[in-house]
């Protein structure tokens, strides 16, 4: 009855390139059915590919009855010509610190030991014993969750350093050859126990599936294949929309992503959403907290261009609209406090590291004419009559209630609403460096000159200023 199934492992394992015929590999075994059939086909199936094999036994701190398992891993090691390496870990202490569940806890713990175990032996590559039903009930479960295309891919038949070579094998097929080659196994307790999800799938409702449709575990593996093949396409559209509209910044350990809004709400819904997650991913270090309203919900304002307001704060990133610009950052990040004045130098150099300005300053007599050819007009440098200011001068960000009359206005304006009209995101206003003398600013850098200051032809010093990006 299972004569094919070394040649649907050996199948799987050449399809998807996980080793190659005399490699070391590491082979988790808890001694199970899966992982005991796994150490056999590898050594006994595929015996024409010689391979060097590693039985690691993990041991997770969970039970104290651990014995019979281990020295039954030991003797199927003997048996099939594989080294034993036996690895402890202590998932209740994790758990402990780190507020994970057990199951999170554990996986996480067993494969740190199972690399460390294949870097110690030499072993390229770590075969682990999920099988065809394990890939059922994950594809069922994300399903079940509301999962997209990546979601319903189920279990990767390679991830790094881990294959998986019995996907394409069911559950009754392993402890079928078990049985037929006089391998004994042992069942996990808790795979008993209904408190995890899986169980109750696995315990629950396949058997009502199977009762609908005998294949019908097989059939959820196949739409892991599809959605798997399909979710890679869309993957590699998604990062060559994203490489064209993103811009990233990073700052102190901060990431913060901006998107046009138009630009993004113009693409496929499908591609649209990818970028979403993945400019939140990029900010909050995983997508853990955003669920598909968050995505919905985004999508619905990204296009809106007037004024600057939150769409939402989700897991901890804040999802913000700017004149257009959706950006995306941990909450709190780059929330701009307003910083102290620095005085500047004239003449001389002047770096406030607050605001990431160095002001350059010199004095140098007129007439304007000949002062703009040295120093050409630009939205970073500005010409004052020396003669009019107020000195000294100082750099700073804006003050609740700054107001100057802006060249060729009649009037005095807010430097809040000058930089409002300008569509400065409000995230950015205490950024902006504004220079001012005893009686007010006299310049908004990149934005607003005081007319009161204005250098003229008839002005005999002028006071050149240049503003640099640090």
């Amino acid at each position: 009855m299972h004569a094919d199934l070394p040649t649907r492992v050996k199948r799987c394992i050449e399809r998807h390139a996980m080793f190659s015929p005399g490699e070391r590999v590491a082979v988790g075994c808890s001694g199970g059915a899966d992982s005991s059939c796994l150490l056999h086909v590898l050594a006994e199936g595929l015996r024409e590919w010689s391979l060097s094999l590693v039985a690691v036994y993990v041991d997770h701190g969970l039970r104290d009855d651990t014995r019979a398992e281990r020295e039954w891993v030991r003797r199927l090691a003997g048996r099939c010509g594989a080294e034993y390496v036996e690895m402890k870990v202590d998932v209740p202490a994790r758990v402990a610190a780190t507020g994970e569940s057990v199951q999170e806890a554990a996986r996480e713990l067993r494969y740190e030991a199972l690399r460390r175990a294949a870097a110690a032996q030499g072993a390229r590559r770590i075969a682990v014993g999920h099988t065809l039903t394990d890939q059922a009930e994950t594809v069922l479960m994300q399903a079940l969750r509301g999962a997209g295309l990546r979601g319903l891919s189920g279990i990767a038949p390679v991830l790094g350093d881990i294959v998986r070579p019995l996907l394409w094998v069911s559950r009754a097929e392993t402890e079928s050859y078990c049985r037929e080659h006089g391998l004994e196994y042992v069942d996990d307790p808790s795979n008993a126990s209904d408190t995890y999800l899986r169980n109750r799938i696995r315990r629950r409702l396949f058997p009502l599936l199977a009762g609908i449709n005998p294949a019908a575990e097989r059939h959820l593996a196949q739409l892991a294949e599809i959605a798997r093949e399909e979710d890679a396409v869309v993957a590699a559209e998604a990062e060559r929309a994203a490489r064209a509209l993103f811009e990233v910044q990073e700052a102190e350990g901060a990431v913060a992503v901006r998107v046009d809004g138009k630009a993004l709400t113009g693409l496929s819904r499908a591609i649209a959403r990818r970028l979403v997650r993945r400019a939140y991913g990029m900010a909050a270090g995983d997508e853990k907290g955003l669920d598909f309203d968050h995505v919905e919900e985004v999508l619905e304002r990204a296009a809106e261009s007037r004024g600057s307001f939150t769409i939402g704060v989700f897991g901890g990133v804040a999802v913000r609209n700017e004149y257009g610009r959706v950006v995306f950052e941990p909450s709190g990040a780059n929330r701009a406090e307003p910083q102290p004045e620095r005085p500047v130098n004239v003449p001389g150099e002047t770096v406030h590291a607050g605001l990431a300005v160095r002001l350059r300053a010199q004095v140098v007599d007129g007439p304007l004419s000949a002062v703009r050819v040295r120093f050409p007009p630009g939205p970073r440098r500005a010409l004052l009559d020396w003669e009019k200011l107020a000195p000294p001068l100082a750099v700073r960000s804006r003050k609740e209630g700054d107001r100057l009359q802006p060249l060729g206005l009649s009037g005095t304006k807010k430097v809040k609403d000058i930089l409002i009209d300008a569509k400065v995101p409000k995230s950015q206003r205490e950024k902006v460096p504004v220079v001012a003398d005893r009686r007010g600013v006299v310049w908004v850098v990149g934005y607003a000159l005081a007319e009161r200051v204005r250098a003229g032809e008839e002005s005999r010093r002028i006071l050149c200023l240049e503003a640099e990006p640090l």
